[in-house]
């Protein structure tokens, strides 16, 4: 319930990367869109960017487009979302 429980983040991670395959597009897919709900709800909140880092770093984050787009719309928002601005360019100053 609390979205900005950095707990609670780390708890679902340890779990899904326990019980999926991680390599697995549909599963990244189905955790990225999860986390970019919250993330809609709260753009600034660390938590649920760092566990889609976390989730897109097997399969590699060009493979994670509707992260990169919510990168993008809130790095480009005013004011913009510092979080989406590192995610977008801690990769060889693209999206990572």
């Amino acid at each position: 319930d609390d979205l900005r429980n950095n707990s609670a983040w780390n708890h679902r991670y340890f779990v899904v990367e326990r019980t999926s395959d991680l390599s697995d597009p549909a599963i990244v897919e189905r955790e990225a869109d999860y986390a970019l709900r919250y993330i809609e709800r709260a753009p600034s909140n660390q938590s649920p960017w760092n566990y889609i880092k976390g989730v897109a770093r097997k399969v590699g984050f060009a493979r994670v487009p509707q992260a990169r787009a919510a990168c993008e719309r809130h790095g480009q928002a005013e004011p913009a979302c510092v979080e989406a601005l590192a995610l977008f360019d801690a990769n060889t100053g693209s999206i990572e």
